[in-house]
């Protein structure tokens, strides 16, 4: 028995002996992929499986069809002690030699049996040939691969996750927005974690050129504002700094109003800087309506922060784009009160607060409340002009402007109260004027 297993050996060997001088003497590419297919049934009976597997590799090259595969694929359904990971490097170069379809279908051989060293091979593949349907191969290898792995590998396998889908957005690669779209199902439906859904999502809108799916998607964003806020809870300044990059997207105004509305909320609430250049994107353009629903949010806000005129010179602005935007008299005339008012005394801005009331006067002559308004104005300036000089000015100027009132107004009470305020002004505060 003994002699009889040395002789089938060195039959063996003599046969391989043969097939790899008749594979030296000819370069026909037919001939060439039938000895290797010779060579390989002989290596795999001498119990050389990795030799075996790696001239099947040899003849896919060689071949570069289906058959080549189909060889590769039935070798390795058949044989389990073949490291795929250290035939990494030939199972791509076959990969890349042969048509998508066939390498496809060898990629999917080799999850079988190894998931790594495909998902690596599909990896490289895109990389190297940049067709889309290599990313999206491995993306759904890694997607089934996270789903039955630690943790720690799990961690791992997303970061390659990730990686290809950066590379989706930035390579003018065919088919990648599919890729990206698919990625931001899997997050969303099946990891559900929210950060990496906005990732995706923002990915996938930087790589559309259809303006109305861009838009559907920052919809479904503003949907989700509050899972994404949860979801970056202590960490708000760098969820603004991803949805930024929304906003610097060709998408119709109308469809980021509310994502910006949510943006400036929410950097107010972390005392963003970012919260006035949202506000000012609010009201470029913003109709009547929203400007006002707006303006009593931040005057609310303001009251509640007293001393931060940040928010009372925002308020302040605001007022003013109501005013210009307002066709109404009546409209104008209540934000005007509103707006010298707040410069007055929020402000101490008095130059600004006279210029306003004496704005609303002009719309309206007989409008009395502003003609007081602006007289306890100019008895403010007075009040704080440090110049003596200046001061006497300022008194006599509003010694007129009470004047007038008690001459333009037949109201007993506003007639009266305006001559007192002559008499209290020419007795305490204009001695020696004239």
């Amino acid at each position: 028995m003994f002699w009889k297993e040395k002789r089938i050996e060195r039959k063996l060997e003599r046969d391989i002996a043969r097939k790899h001088k008749e594979l030296a003497e000819t370069m026909d590419t037919h001939q060439r992929a039938s000895i290797l297919l010779e060579l390989a049934s002989l290596k795999e009976k001498s119990g050389d499986s990795l030799a075996a597997f790696e001239v099947l590799l040899e003849r896919a090259k060689s071949v570069r069809d289906l058959s080549g595969v189909e060889d590769l694929t039935e070798y390795l359904g058949r044989t389990e002690n073949i490291d795929l990971e250290e035939l990494s490097e030939s199972l791509l170069e076959v990969s890349c030699s042969i048509d998508l379809a066939e390498s496809l279908s060898l990629i999917n051989s080799v999850d079988r049996r190894d998931r790594k060293t495909a998902i690596k091979l599909a990896v490289e593949c895109f990389r190297i040939l940049g067709n889309a349907e290599f990313a999206s191969t491995a993306m759904g290898l890694i997607e089934r691969d996270v789903l039955e792995s630690s943790m720690e590998i799990r961690r791992s396998q997303m970061e390659v996750y990730r990686s290809l889908a950066k590379k989706c957005v930035s390579d003018e690669i065919d088919g990648c927005h599919r890729c990206l779209e698919r990625a931001v199902e899997f997050v969303r439906t099946v990891l559900k974690d929210p950060e990496l859904e906005l990732e995706f999502t923002i990915d996938y809108a930087k790589k559309l050129q259809a303006s109305e799916v861009r838009s559907n998607l920052v919809r479904n964003i503003i949907d989700r504002c509050e899972d994404f806020s949860g979801a970056f809870s202590g960490r708000e300044g760098e969820l603004l700094d991803r949805l930024d990059l929304l906003l610097e997207l060709d998408i119709e105004r109308e469809t980021l109003l509310p994502l910006v509305e949510f943006m400036r909320k929410l950097a107010v609430e972390v005392s963003d800087p970012r919260a006035e250049s949202y506000t000012d994107q609010l009201l470029e353009g913003a109709d009547l309506n929203r400007l006002k629903r707006e303006a009593t949010e931040l005057e609310r806000h303001a009251k509640v922060n007293q001393t931060d005129n940040t928010l009372w010179r925002k308020l302040a602005l605001l007022f003013r784009r109501i005013i210009d935007s307002s066709a109404e008299k009546e409209q104008k005339i209540l934000y005007i009160r509103k707006l010298g008012a707040l410069m007055r005394d929020r402000l101490d801005d008095y130059v600004n607060a006279l210029s306003t009331f004496e704005e609303g006067i002009a719309i309206d002559r007989d409008d009395v409340t502003l003609w007081l308004v602006k007289g306890m104005t100019l008895e403010k300036m007075a009040q704080n002009e440090p110049d003596f000089e200046k001061t006497r000015g300022l008194w006599k100027i509003a010694y007129d402007h009470y004047l007038q009132i008690a001459e333009r107004f037949e109201e007993q009470e506003v007639k009266l109260s305006a001559i007192e305020k002559c008499a209290i002004i020419k007795a305490e505060k204009m001695t020696g004027v004239k």
